[in-house]
């Protein structure tokens, strides 16, 4: 993959002269490839107008080239146009998703333990949400599930499609089919996984997934709100202005249908064309070569990590994504120290805190953890050279100890 990285300027521009730039903070938001950059500039500097507004040509090639994302994206993930939603993100779309439903105090809602807070606080401000635990190889507990489901009227269930802290990819097929036996709606959370593994939403029927456009080498400020088309005519518009009118006077209001009914105001044009660049590129490079070299890094990462003074924080399923979370063996240390010595010093980007897990942390009696999330660019010399470099601090801390 060493070819790849010549896709993404920040590795060059960021490495010195006595280091390269290891970026290892992928589940937070992915690098940015030169076609996704060169579409935003094209954009700006040989087009500029907005969508679905003007009757001249440069308004038209940005409608189409907007709406070639939409394609790209029901294609992605095997839906249809009009279930396809932009939104700023992930967190928009569960919170966007959350009005739709007019969620109140009596609705009961269903998450998981590892949820990112974005998957947790929509629901918890709003409704009444009941959390499952999970079992000991770091999946949902789908028994724990299928009780609540059977003891309780449950309006949503909402899981993510794999962990940000663990990686671990959750069953959503059986979790789908249960909620489903009990008429619990579905909400999947994909952030982690869109640009990890195919996504196929006729064989895995949620009702809603939702994703970011900054976590798939896309630009930050774009998403996606995946509505199954039959549930579309029911919801009622919770968002108004320009851009989601047929007609509107004193007299008379046309809404326009989904998704443009969904979508009103400027969108973020330039980031949505940008992101109609990233699936392509996730496309050009396919997902089963990126599934085949993650899992090489993974298995590489891991083999360091026996040999290391440290061990994972959480539980590794044998379906995980390369994303690993780390504690000391047997030392008390500051993360947040070790991680601004790693960037001050050796020119590395981890990640350390709970990663917007709170409740997973707290079940778990940790504090925070050092987590390391892999993509496409990272070769595995950047595993051998950050593990010499956590070694090294941490020999010189217990020494100063």
């Amino acid at each position: 993959m060493s070819l790849i990285q010549n896709d993404f300027p920040v590795i060059e521009n960021l490495k010195n002269e006595n280091s390269p730039y290891i970026y290892l903070d992928n589940a937070a938001t992915s690098l940015k490839p030169w076609p996704v950059i060169n579409a935003v500039t094209e954009y700006y500097t040989h087009c500029g107008a907005n969508v679905h507004r003007g009757n001249y040509k440069e308004s038209e090639r940005a409608t189409l080239e907007y709406e070639n994302t939409r394609d790209l994206i029901a294609e992605l993930i095997n839906c249809k146009k009009q279930e396809v939603i932009f939104t700023k993100g992930t967190t928009d779309s569960i919170n966007f998703l959350a009005d739709l439903l007019e969620i109140n105090a009596n609705d009961i809602i269903v998450n998981c333990i590892h949820e990112h807070h974005a998957n947790f606080i929509p629901w918890k401000e709003r409704g009444n949400l009941i959390t499952v635990g999970l079992t000991n190889d770091g999946v949902i507990d789908l028994i724990a599930l299928e009780d609540i489901l059977a003891k309780n009227t449950v309006k949503l269930v909402t899981i993510s499609h794999a962990s940000n802290v663990t990686g671990n990819i959750q069953p959503i097929n059986q979790i789908i089919e249960l909620a489903k036996q009990y008429k619990a709606l579905v909400c999947i959370d994909g952030a982690q996984i869109i640009s990890h593994k195919p996504v196929d939403l006729i064989k895995s029927p949620a009702d809603f997934y939702v994703f970011s456009g900054h976590k798939m080498f896309g630009p930050s400020g774009t998403g996606v709100l995946f509505i199954r088309e039959e549930i579309l005519s029911t919801l009622p518009y919770k968002r108004f202005g320009g851009g989601m009118v047929n007609i509107y006077n004193l007299q008379q209001k046309l809404f326009k249908k989904a998704p443009f009914g969904f979508e009103p105001g400027t969108p973020a044009i330039e980031g949505i064309i940008g992101l109609g660049k990233a699936v392509e590129y996730i496309q050009s490079i396919g997902f089963e070569t990126i599934d085949d070299y993650l899992k090489t890094w993974s298995n590489h990462f891991l083999q360091q990590l026996e040999k290391s003074a440290w061990k994972l924080a959480f539980t590794k399923s044998h379906k995980s994504l390369a994303i690993f979370t780390l504690k000391p063996k047997d030392a008390d240390v500051d993360l947040s120290f070790f991680a601004r010595i790693l960037s001050d010093t050796y020119n590395i980007a981890v990640n350390d805190g709970q990663q917007c897990c709170g409740p997973l942390y707290a079940a778990n009696n940790l504090s925070s953890g050092l987590r390391v999330s892999a993509h496409i660019y990272n070769s595995l010399k950047d595993i051998d050279y950050f593990f010499e470099c956590l070694e090294q601090l941490f020999f010189f801390i217990k020494k100063g100890s």
